[in-house]
């Protein structure tokens, strides 16, 4: 497929909109890209020189900003953000592919993790200095790109059984994360991985200057389900999942459903309640005593006199809680959301990055392997042992990646400057879990919408067998130009 050259202006670290006008959409490279112009007023072109660092002390989530980042505000929803006029952040924009697909387009930066005597230092600059090592993203086989693209939206389903990234759609879901990547390469296309997911952990952290991505944007991740009444805590449920994506209430009498808003309540024995919250409940189903299970609304199920022969023991909803792609569609602000409330968060044009689907993540696996002991009477021992791709188009070729130890990319930076960010994990709002088998263990990071205390940028869950698959468990879309 014919590639478009990007232009000298696109190339540029710079950052100039007009009010009321889209200037910069020049042609952006590969797949016959164009960008989506934003429109807004940037007065100033911050230089690509500086570097932006922020400092953590150990135990804590709220950081220091230092260097050039001093006195510098990161705001969201349109409040005052000064990250948006400067390189590397101001240059993610928005492009769109000749199949409609959406993604972010992301410019190679710098970076140095320093782990100083009271903490840790991350540090970002958008041109190559000395003591500083490129984003392991932006690495392709032995050469460098200049930008990675990642898809704005979760990746859904195309007519065809394809993937695409693109609005006013429901993520995908139930395949394992190989049938996921064999259907992104199908449409040129890649998953993404966990370079790509560090190198924005790497930008938000630099940018907010928090380990704690909820208390900026918490994300659509609230699925309360209360029982006895609305004060309650909300930790028992009584539900199960079934594994055919539908939810079954157990052991009860339901008498009543009733819609305040955008919640729903179903009562139970005229005093227990459970709130679905605020998902989009798209089907209803109930057994009506036969074989075959009946669907309706949720207009027809508000009142139940009208259903015939209605079983409210067996009562099916239809939550996987997943909202529709493009749901911060209109909102104002480089990065939008709610600290407080549950709904959809975009960071800088990616939408939903944490707190909706559980995203597989391509490019790591965990395993444990063995030695014999130097005494035959002793134990093998054994290593936990983290492999990661080097090369993001080898992802599907588990045997390409390299083999670290575990704590060489956990307390420290690698040589090929790899490290996972657990630091996090000292907040209770993220989880850093790693689990280690003779099989190689694979996972999902950022969470998904039912997570209430285990979601956010820094979630991290590598627990899964390779045959892992749920309906809530999806991917998303990415592209490394030629």
């Amino acid at each position: 497929m014919a590639r478009k050259k990007m232009s000298g202006a696109a190339k540029a670290l710079i950052c100039v909109l007009s009010v009321g006008a889209a200037v910069g959409a020049a042609a952006a490279i590969t797949k016959g890209f164009k960008e989506i112009p934003r429109v807004g007023l940037i007065d100033e072109v911050t230089s690509k020189e500086k570097v932006f660092s922020v400092e953590f002390k150990d135990g804590e989530v709220e950081g220091t900003r230092m260097d050039d980042a001093v006195g510098l505000k990161a705001g969201i929803n349109g409040e005052t953000n000064n990250f948006d006029h400067i390189a590397p952040w101001c240059n993610m924009k928005t492009v769109k592919d000749s199949n409609g697909d959406v993604f972010v387009k992301i410019p190679k930066f710098y970076e140095k993790v320093e782990f100083t005597e009271e903490g840790i230092k991350y540090s970002i600059t958008a041109s190559e200095r000395k003591g500083f090592h490129v984003n392991p993203a932006f690495i392709k086989g032995e050469a460098q790109v200049d930008e990675i693209q990642i898809g704005a939206y979760e990746a859904s389903f195309t007519e065809t059984g394809g993937l695409a990234s693109v609005a006013d759609a429901t993520p995908a879901g139930s395949k394992t994360l190989d049938e996921f990547r064999a259907l992104a390469e199908a449409g040129g296309n890649m998953l993404f991985d966990w370079r790509q997911n560090q190198a924005l952990q790497s930008l938000f952290t630099v940018e907010f200057a928090t380990l704690d991505a909820q208390s900026i944007m918490r994300g659509g991740t609230e699925y309360v389900c209360l029982y006895g009444s609305e004060e309650d805590d909300g930790n028992e449920c009584k539900y199960s999942v079934s594994t055919d994506e539908m939810c079954k209430f157990e052991d009860t009498k339901l008498v009543d459903i009733a819609k305040v808003g955008a919640n729903v309540f179903c009562y139970y024995n005229g005093d227990e309640t459970i709130v679905l919250g605020n998902r989009k409940i798209s089907e209803i189903k109930y057994n009506s005593g036969k074989t075959a299970v009946t669907s309706i609304t949720l207009d027809e199920a508000l009142d139940l006199e009208d259903i015939e022969d209605f079983d409210a023991e067996n009562l099916y909803f239809d939550i996987n809680g997943l909202q529709k792609t493009g749901s911060t569609a209109g909102r104002r602000g480089s990065s939008n959301g709610s600290a407080t409330e549950a709904i959809a968060m975009n960071y800088r044009g990616i939408e939903n990055w944490y707190g909706s689907s559980y995203t597989w993540i391509d490019g790591l696996y965990t395993i444990q392997t063995t030695e014999e002991a130097e005494d035959e009477d002793d134990d093998p021992i054994t290593h936990d042992m983290i492999a990661i791709s080097m090369d993001a188009t080898k992802n599907g070729d588990r045997s390409s990646y390299k083999m670290f130890a575990k704590a060489d990319v956990t307390t420290k930076v690698s040589a090929e400057g790899i490290y996972l960010n657990d630091v996090h994990s000292t907040d209770a709002e993220d989880s850093f879990s790693l689990s280690f088998n003779s099989e190689a263990r694979i996972g999902f990071v950022g969470g998904g919408f039912n997570d209430l205390v285990c979601a956010g940028a820094f979630d991290t869950n590598i627990n899964d067998g390779l045959d892992g698959a749920g309906c809530n468990y999806g991917v998303r879309l990415s592209y490394i130009p030629h």
